[in-house]
């Protein structure tokens, strides 16, 4: 499966890995629960975070989140942004 992204860091990029990096903002570690390939170097993924994530920044509600779901591509991220330009899911690549 990796054959075909070249260079690209495999990390974070198969069941298993763990993961750390940000979700609407919001800091998070957790592990790959499923993936599946979208094109070259563009991955859907789903993620089990270690503790639950607050996906609000409002003061006034919450939304708890423990499953991550989103596509990123080669640079670790996704196309989709929040209102202040900040990508939906980021993922650290080391």
């Amino acid at each position: 499966m990796f054959a075909a992204i070249g260079n690209v860091p495999t990390k974070g990029r198969a069941i298993g890995d763990k993961v750390s990096g940000t979700y609407l903002s919001q800091p998070f570690t957790g592990h790959v629960v499923s993936i599946s390939t979208l094109k070259p170097e563009w991955f859907r993924l789903e993620l089990h975070s270690d503790e639950v994530v607050d996906v609000v920044t409002s003061d006034g509600f919450s939304n708890f989140r423990s499953r991550i779901r989103g596509a990123i591509g080669p640079k670790g991220h996704s196309i989709e942004r929040t209102s202040d330009g900040q990508a939906h899911l980021q993922i650290d690549i080391r």
